[in-house]
């Protein structure tokens, strides 16, 4: 086994003044103007290595790796909800949104609070 080493961020309900979340990309962009979705809303839920098997580190595409983690964050007790629509995983220095069917790449400059 492998270990990749991930960020998984949430909307902060109280901060979610639009009420984004889990929302898709495309509604995001019908209700506020853009499919990035706003960084000061979200919290660092997870920061931490994750145990894959070594064909997902060799082998998996990008999208195949994020399934993964998907199914992953929705099996194991976490102290925070399932991986769900309008989260967004960070690895590699690339954000990942959790859409309706698969993850999106998105553009964030920095990483949220």
């Amino acid at each position: 086994m492998g270990k990749v080493n991930v960020r998984l961020y949430q909307i902060n309900p109280d901060r979610d003044a639009k009420r984004v979340i889990f929302v898709d990309l495309s509604r995001l962009e019908a209700c506020t103007g853009t499919a990035v979705p706003e960084m000061k809303i979200y919290d660092l839920v997870f920061d931490g290595e994750v145990e894959v098997a070594d064909k997902f580190i060799e082998e998996a595409t990008v999208g195949e790796l994020l399934e993964m983690l998907y199914a992953h964050f929705n099996t194991t007790i976490n102290r925070f909800r399932p991986m769900s629509v309008s989260d967004v995983v960070e690895f590699n220095g690339r954000f990942f949104f959790c859409d309706s069917i698969g993850f999106r790449e998105i553009e964030w400059k920095e990483r949220p609070l």
